[in-house]
């Protein structure tokens, strides 16, 4: 018996039909709050679980939180980055690739 897939993911455990929205629904919800904290805070994994649990209880638990990380950093919405710790944050967009607008 093999385990279900999810967009090429391979998630041992979860219910795939009825809980993709919901992965999917998490990951917006990171993104939303790693984006509104751009260059306040920085998030751990961790951190993201726990607010996930308090904003979904009962349905977040932590494959699921897991999976909706996966999402995010392989879409490359998010990034790991590392400072004395692994933080998940949007990328970063560097000083000679911002383009310039001409009036």
């Amino acid at each position: 018996m093999s385990a279900p897939e999810f967009d090429g993911v391979i998630i041992k455990g979860i219910n795939i039909m009825a809980d993709k929205a919901l992965v999917e629904q998490i990951a917006d919800a990171m993104y939303k709050m790693i984006k509104d904290a751009a260059g306040q805070k920085q998030y751990k994994a961790m951190d993201l679980q726990k607010a996930m649990r308090e904003l979904f209880p009962g349905k977040a638990d932590k494959k699921i939180c897991r999976e909706a990380i996966k999402i995010l950093i392989t879409s490359e919405r998010c990034i790991y980055t590392y400072f004395g710790g692994s933080y998940i944050e949007l990328p970063h967009v560097e000083g000679a690739a911002n383009p310039t607008k001409e009036g």
